[in-house]
């Protein structure tokens, strides 16, 4: 059965607005395309937008970033990588099928995918 809809935003509410929003725009190079400062920040990721949207949670356990995963597919991962070292980001390289992925996480917990078909280590 086809969607009769396409989604088009994803929205993220996070503690931290800051740091959060730091970690997309600097260290995955997101484009912001609307900045309400202090409270709500867009990002553009093509045919998707991420929306982080400050809330204090207090409800959420400290573990909530844990049940979300973004994946992102890249024709080669060692451009990630080399950003990731840069900034002296963490990451954990996985040998996946015939390729490689690079999981990172956010500041809240929440995992960063970047998944290549290549058999070439980044």
């Amino acid at each position: 059965m086809p969607l009769i809809w396409e989604p088009r935003i994803i929205t993220l509410k996070v503690r931290d607005f800051a740091a959060v929003r730091s970690f997309y725009k600097a260290v995955l190079s997101l484009r912001v395309i609307q900045d309400e400062p202090g409270s709500t920040v867009t990002f553009d990721l093509g045919n998707v937008l991420i929306r982080l949207v400050k809330d204090d949670l207090k409800d959420m356990t400290e573990n909530f970033g844990n049940t979300f995963e973004l994946t992102f597919t890249l024709k080669n991962l060692s451009d990630i990588v080399e950003v990731l070292h840069k900034l002296h980001v963490d990451y954990n390289v996985e040998q996946i099928g015939s390729g490689q992925k690079v999981d990172i996480t956010d500041p809240e917990g929440r995992i960063l995918s970047f998944i290549s078909k290549s058999t070439t280590p980044p």
